[in-house]
């Protein structure tokens, strides 16, 4: 019983904090450099939906060279920064899908590695933490019933993740 109230409290607490967000006005949004991954835990893989600050990483694209911010161009630069780590195989994002609203990139993708088998895994993610000061990756993870959330940047660019029992 204990843990069923403690799962409520955990999924309401992942609610109030995107509510928060979401009810933030617009401008002040911008002022947080961040970007969020929403990762859900399937059979034999991880499903990804992403949300970057488009100015942001087009920015950042600019830096590294890039004059186009194609699919090509995103998806690279996103598998080259983003990764899961477990049982001694690490794996980058794969981009399936990029859509823009307003001034955001909305990325689905998966990494595909079965986590059914591991007792924990790690997040990887220095993806625009070197280019832009204070900027945080921000995971809201459902796996097994539960939603946790963690938050990388430019000093904490991994986080290892203890799985339940459940």
């Amino acid at each position: 019983m204990i843990n069923f109230f403690q799962n409520i409290a955990r999924m309401a607490s992942a609610v109030m904090l995107n509510t928060l967000l979401l009810c933030l006005p617009l401008a002040a949004l911008h002022e947080v450099a961040m970007a969020t991954y929403e990762l859900r835990t399937s059979e034999g893989t991880v499903l990804v939906e992403a949300q970057f600050d488009q100015p942001d990483l087009d920015y950042v694209l600019k830096e590294k060279g890039v004059q186009e911010a194609s699919f090509d161009a995103l998806s690279a630069y996103i598998g080259d920064h983003i990764s899961i780590a477990a049982e001694g195989l690490e794996v980058p994002m794969i981009v399936c899908e990029i859509e823009q609203e307003g001034h955001h990139y909305i990325v689905f993708g998966e990494f595909p590695i079965d986590l059914r088998p591991a007792e924990s895994f790690s997040l990887i993610n220095d993806c625009m933490v070197d280019e832009i000061p204070d900027h945080s990756n921000v995971y809201y993870l459902h796996d097994k019933g539960e939603v946790r959330g963690f938050r990388l940047h430019s000093e904490r660019r991994r986080t290892m993740v203890k799985r339940s029992k459940q």
